[in-house]
């Protein structure tokens, strides 16, 4: 397990220099784009946006159109073998991500209601695709909202990285058909729009997506140079602590790669099992402390050290029940979570997952049972 702490760390600096990509390269892009379009924003104040907001409609509505389409693409061709079961904390979040998508998502909405309420306010006759666009960009918002703001709130979640058979979904298929809808009628109406510096406002609105795109990527690598660098450090902690290869394999799969489904459930339900063992042990220590009590101290003649030594007896008990109680809630946590994220599973997995979440609360409500 040291050589394959190696062995990662070499293979994810082999995969940047092969990539071609890195975070320099991408700095070098992003403020070429950036001087490219603080250079051709001056032709922005030689437009009225309310005049021209149909036309920025259709480009921003066709931009991120190619952007969902792109999206679905690289989903389509992700190759996960096995279904695999991770933990994520806040730590692993992006709040850029979120902002970008916020931001992708707000442009063509902002731009097509004020189209919409201009032709409204003008008693102008709508065209139909206009209304299409607003509603798809409505749902589309609300959508992508939600999962912004859970995203940006989000503490500890369970993530199922599904595999490739599971990637061609009915809705991956449905944004392609939406999305290229959009393309089509939008593209069409850019070429045939009559407005001055009509190239130079299309390179403007472009540059301001790649823009985004460009950040958002940075901040993922960098992402990537610390989790290769939290590897290094825990390849040096394992060579300090001299750690075993099942700890190393624990901490690997807890904390980097995550489990394969079944191993999961397995690693879930001994942990129940251990915990349940400590508990039951504990108590029934605290219980024969109870018993040489109850033999060793006369609570006719010493009622107030008897109930006095009761009283701490509850007490320690309380604490076990008090630490162990939310431990078992935690872990019924993260099975709901992987629950609600396993419509991907096949039955048998789903099953399985249903089964360790009976078994957790039987557990929570078995070690309330217990009394000294």
């Amino acid at each position: 397990m040291r050589g394959f702490i190696s062995k990662l760390i070499d293979r994810n600096l082999q995969r940047k220099r092969e990539s071609g990509i890195t975070t320099y390269a991408l700095y070098s892009i992003f403020f070429i784009l950036l001087y490219n379009l603080l250079e051709r924003l001056q032709t922005i104040s030689k437009i009225e946006f309310n005049n021209n907001s149909l036309f920025f409609c259709y480009i921003f509505n066709f931009l991120t159109a190619c952007i969902f389409i792109c999206a679905v693409f690289i989903s389509f061709n992700t190759k996960n073998v096995y279904t695999r079961i991770i933990k994520k904390t806040s730590v692993d979040k992006n709040p850029f991500t979120s902002l970008s998508i916020i931001i992708l998502m707000g442009l063509p909405i902002y731009f097509t209601s004020i189209t919409v309420y201009n032709f409204y306010i003008s008693n102008v006759d709508l065209e139909i695709h206009l209304w299409i666009f607003l509603l798809i960009n409505l749902f589309g918002t609300c959508v992508f909202l939600s999962f912004s703001i859970e995203y940006l709130f989000m503490k500890d979640k369970i993530d199922i990285n599904e595999t490739s058979k599971d990637k061609n979904t009915f809705t991956n298929y449905m944004m392609v058909i939406i999305a290229g809808y959009i393309i089509v009628e939008s593209l069409t109406k850019i070429i045939s729009y009559k407005i001055t510096y009509k190239y130079d406002l299309f390179i403007i609105c472009s540059t301001i997506y790649f823009c985004l795109i460009i950040l958002d990527k940075i901040i993922e690598l960098n992402k990537k140079d610390i989790y290769t660098v939290n590897l290094e450090n825990l390849e040096y902690e394992i060579y300090v602590k001299d750690l075993q290869d099942d700890k190393i394999r624990e901490i690997l799969q807890q904390n980097y790669m995550g489990y394969l489904l079944n191993d999961w459930i397995n690693y879930i339900d001994d942990t129940i099992k251990e915990e349940l063992s400590k508990f039951k042990k504990e108590f029934e220590r605290l219980k024969k402390r109870k018993e040489n009590l109850d033999l060793t101290i006369d609570k006719q003649k010493y009622p107030l050290e008897y109930d006095g030594r009761i009283k701490i007896l509850n007490e320690e008990f309380e604490i076990l029940r008090d630490k162990t109680s939310p431990f078992f809630k935690t872990l019924l946590k993260d099975v709901k979570g992987a629950l609600k994220n396993s419509n991907s599973l096949d039955n048998m997995e789903k099953k399985d997952l249903g089964n360790l979440h009976n078994k957790l609360i039987e557990t929570i409500r078995y070690i309330h049972y217990f009394k000294i």
